[in-house]
């Protein structure tokens, strides 16, 4: 009989302990101290309770309002990384440094178009001086520099192709 009644006061231990225990970890019957409204950019996204000197939020509206995508999985609600959207609206370093490097190619190509326009107007010049030349040593300065025209006009419409190339891709 002692042994029964030992049994007795030690379940009742063990389930007083336990009961003690799960009504210290459970919010259920708590008494809500107060009301906070969580907002953002001065809008209101939803109603925060505080229970025992805690808030608690609703994590669907809080993840909605960051951006941060939500899952729910069983018992287990899962918070993704922040949308890329935001983080993407930031330019990076590297793409700084890309921009860059398009607009100086942009630059050099409306210079190089100049360049070109110019030596096609000289070149155009020589050629009407060279047919008004009676001397032979006149036209060959002149024909000197029809050549050196031209190989100017070449050797830009080069550097412009590949300025063009590179630009292009770097841009895609």
């Amino acid at each position: 009989m002692k042994k029964f009644i030992a049994g007795v006061i030690v379940g009742g231990f063990l389930f007083a302990g336990a009961s003690v225990f799960a009504d210290s970890s459970s919010l259920i019957g708590q008494k809500v101290q107060g009301l906070f409204s969580i907002e953002k950019a001065g809008t209101k996204v939803a109603d925060a309770v505080v229970i025992n000197g805690t808030a608690y939020a609703p994590v669907r509206a809080v993840s909605d309002a960051t951006g941060a995508g939500l899952t729910v999985d069983g018992k287990r609600i899962i918070i993704q990384e922040k949308e890329e959207t935001l983080v993407s609206s930031v330019p990076t370093i590297q793409e700084k440094l890309k921009q860059s490097q398009i607009d100086s190619l942009n630059k050099v190509i409306e210079q190089m178009n100049a360049d070109i326009k110019k030596y096609n107007s000289f070149l155009s010049e020589e050629k009407i001086k060279l047919q008004e030349a009676s001397s032979v040593e006149a036209r060959k300065n002149i024909q000197d520099n029809i050549d050196m025209l031209q190989v100017n006009i070449k050797t830009s419409q080069d550097s412009l192709e590949s300025a063009q190339a590179k630009l292009a891709e770097l841009q895609n």
